[in-house]
């Protein structure tokens, strides 16, 4: 039985990665700046208290402007080609980036 839906269109589907990152690996601060972003000004999307989902081409940000935590996070993405970063305060810090305990959670 299938889903019930047909592909009318058999045009390529465009994928892009996400890499889920822990919120851990962001300072309070950053947290903090990230939770104004204006998902229409910024390529930052709130994720209510859970984190955020952010757009991570490096030619969208002046690394020049940002905390150090978001710019490693950034290149940590880029690194591994990923289009798109999504912190989340369930998600387990990895090895490779730095943690901060400075009320990030």
């Amino acid at each position: 039985m299938g889903n019930g839906f047909k592909l009318s269109d058999p045009s390529p589907v465009r994928k892009e990665r996400i890499l889920l990152l822990s919120t851990q690996h962001l300072s309070a601060a950053t947290m903090e700046w990230l939770g104004k972003a204006d998902g229409y000004k910024w390529p930052v999307h709130p994720r209510n208290d859970y984190g955020f989902f952010i757009r991570a081409d490096s030619d969208i940000w002046d690394f020049s402007t940002l905390n150090g935590d978001l710019v490693a996070a950034l290149q940590f993405a880029k690194d591994r080609n990923v289009e798109w970063i999504l912190f989340d305060n369930d998600e387990d810090p990895i090895k490779g980036l730095a943690t901060y305990d400075d009320g990030a959670t």
